[in-house]
């Protein structure tokens, strides 16, 4: 669960749950990167393991994901090519990611 809080009035802005989902189920998620601009939307990439029947994982994906206080999340990309550790907040309220070797921008209000 993602949980933004304004700190200085003592109010939560923000509640995302299900972000990621952990455990040894044949299908395991979680959030590798997060990112909150001034507003209090947030972004993440969830990485999404595929694991055989009480085996090995044998597949990875990713989602980016985003939550604006005015909306619901979204799914702005998925696949398996897009870069953890690449999310960034980007100038004109925007977040960036790397996918396939291209830096994606989306909107963040």
């Amino acid at each position: 669960m993602i949980e933004v809080v304004d700190v200085a009035n003592k109010r939560k802005v923000l509640s995302v749950s299900n972000v990621g989902v952990g455990g040894k189920g044949p299908v395991g998620a979680q959030a590798t990167d997060l990112v909150v601009n001034e507003h209090g939307s947030v972004a993440w990439i969830k990485q999404i393991s595929t694991r055989q029947r009480r085996g090995p994982i044998v597949s990875v994906s990713f989602e980016v994901h985003s939550a604006t206080v005015s909306t619901s999340s979204a799914v702005l990309d998925s696949g398996k090519a897009i870069v953890p550790g690449s999310l960034r907040l980007a100038p004109g309220g925007e977040v960036s990611w790397v996918d396939a070797g291209r830096t994606l921008y989306a909107p963040l209000a």
